[in-house]
């Protein structure tokens, strides 16, 4: 059985961590990076991280999705948590943009400002940042690069070959869920092996993280590589990306 790491679940969804936890270790996990978005998730994602140490790597952040709807002191108070917490993490995330669920122009400018403030909250601690970017990939490339942020991992990217090679160009990674598309195989196969990690998006996407894996086909298709030396390779690169001594 191959070693690999799930670069992205989402661990506060579980009602049963533990069992979770031993279900990813029996199918190879040695890994999982548990992403928070919110308040809740970002304080369980910690705890979490302490209860299954050196094996559960938080990384704590505001989605845009999230912060398009919040208030300026709930917002303050979450960023707050952040920035006291953000030495326990391996990254600050998911952060970014996102214009498929935004119906008002102060819903995206709360997105610009709570982006830019993570942003430079990672790069004053120099700390790597998970990105999300539904349909707003290419701003949200544009304006890393324009930031100088340079560990930068791009979650479920779904932006076109051309965007996903200026981002490979500036030294971002990318992480790949299970899930086949045709623009999801153009875009693995327009990027570097060396930047490509393995998600489960779980329990949103795939149902759990030992089900990270099965993204591991879809890397080896796109580069015309075994599934064996797919996953070798993206489980070296998750390590690298996020410091892991495991």
């Amino acid at each position: 059985m191959q070693q690999f790491i799930d670069a992205h679940a989402h661990m506060d969804k579980f009602e049963d961590p533990e069992a979770t936890v031993s279900a990813a270790k029996a199918a190879g996990c040695i890994a999982i990076v548990a992403s928070g978005y919110n308040h809740d998730a970002n304080v369980k994602s910690v705890l979490l991280a302490s209860k299954f140490s050196n094996y559960i790597f938080p990384v704590i952040g505001i989605a845009p999705s999230v912060a398009m709807d919040m208030g300026e002191k709930e917002f303050a108070e979450a960023f707050k948590y952040v920035e006291e917490h953000a030495h326990k993490c391996v990254a600050i995330g998911e952060i970014g943009l996102d214009f498929h669920w935004p119906t008002k122009t102060e819903q995206i400018e709360r997105e610009h400002r709570a982006f830019d403030m993570q942003l430079e909250l990672a790069l004053s601690k120099k700390l790597p940042v998970v990105i999300h970017s539904r349909k707003a990939e290419s701003e949200t490339v544009e304006r890393l690069i324009s930031a100088k942020a340079e560990k930068v991992l791009l979650h479920f990217f779904s932006g076109t070959p051309e965007t996903a090679i200026k981002a490979a160009d500036a030294g971002f990674y990318f992480t790949t869920p299970p899930v086949k598309s045709s623009t999801r195989m153009k875009m693995l196969a327009a990027i570097p092996l060396e930047r490509i990690l393995l998600e489960s998006d779980s329990p949103y996407v795939a149902k759990a993280p030992a089900d990270a894996v099965g993204a591991a086909s879809l890397v080896a298709k796109a580069k015309g590589i075994s599934i064996e030396e797919a996953i070798k390779s993206t489980t070296e690169n998750a390590r690298r990306f996020f410091g892991l001594k495991l």
